[in-house]
């Protein structure tokens, strides 16, 4: 049992430090973000393992990787984000929400800085429908303007 409340304390931890982290990484100081970040691979992967394991909690493994789209891409920590959105997607709840949507921008922004194939259109467009669907006027714009990319 103690274990299992030390990993659900980590899970929120690095949960927090993601959200956390995508505020500062959009208010100007992502050259320090990104140095911090670069050292919590292993806490960041960890975390969601366990979020999509027994922790039974993909929502919170959506809001880590969609907190750190900007994050993978400004350090260029592609495969990384790559294999932690996929899972996290894999795992996903069937309900449209604005997490799923986060991930999705992810997943579509990974894509179209590393292999631009046909299915990151898809998987944008998927985006933009979510996020039409939550009401979420600025995840709207942001997965309409990578759909144009």
């Amino acid at each position: 049992r103690w274990a299992s409340r030390a990993r659900m304390a980590h899970l929120g931890y690095v949960c927090r430090m993601a959200v956390s982290a995508h505020q500062e990484l959009v208010s100007g100081r992502m050259r320090d973000r990104v140095a911090s970040l670069i050292h919590e691979h292993g806490n960041i992967e960890a975390a969601s393992d366990y979020a999509l394991g027994c922790g039974n909690e993909p929502q919170m493994a959506l809001q880590i990787v969609g907190s750190l789209m900007l994050y993978f891409k400004a350090h260029g920590a592609y495969a990384f984000g790559k294999r932690l959105c996929e899972r996290a997607l894999a795992k996903a709840p069937s309900q449209r929400t604005r997490l799923l949507c986060l991930a999705l921008t992810c997943q579509g922004v990974i894509g179209l800085t590393i292999d631009n194939r046909p299915w990151v259109g898809d998987v944008l467009q998927q985006d933009v429908t979510i996020a039409q669907e939550v009401g979420d006027q600025r995840l709207q714009a942001d997965a309409s303007v990578n759909l144009a990319l």
